[in-house]
């Protein structure tokens, strides 16, 4: 028998070996009118983002509302940085930097 983790669920069937992919969670992060203010941009450096070989960074909105237009935040990763911006805010206009929770890491 291979040396290695593996876990089986209760009717036998395998649920994770150590070709399993498991997804890391780095972090969660509030934005929007109540958390950031006026501010419609911002980043998050974190060096996790490619410290893992062949893995897959992912950002995605755990809750939230989109302003009167039906638009939200919108989060990309490039090398080391996450970054969150409200393209369509408008200054002064609470409303356009809906409040949005994101949990972001690597898979």
């Amino acid at each position: 028998m291979a040396a290695g983790l593996q876990c089986w669920n209760s009717a036998g069937t395998m649920t994770l070996d150590l070709t399993s992919r498991i997804s890391k969670f780095f972090g969660v992060a509030q934005v929007g009118n109540t958390y950031t203010g006026t501010t419609t941009s911002g980043t998050i450096t974190d060096s996790r983002f490619t410290a893992y070989s062949g893995h897959t960074h992912f950002a995605f909105i755990l809750g939230g509302s989109i302003d009167i237009d039906g638009y939200g935040v919108e989060l990309t990763i490039s090398g080391t940085t996450l970054t969150w911006n409200f393209p369509r805010s408008i200054s002064g206009t609470p409303s356009t930097r809906p409040d949005t929770t994101f949990i972001y890491g690597i898979a």
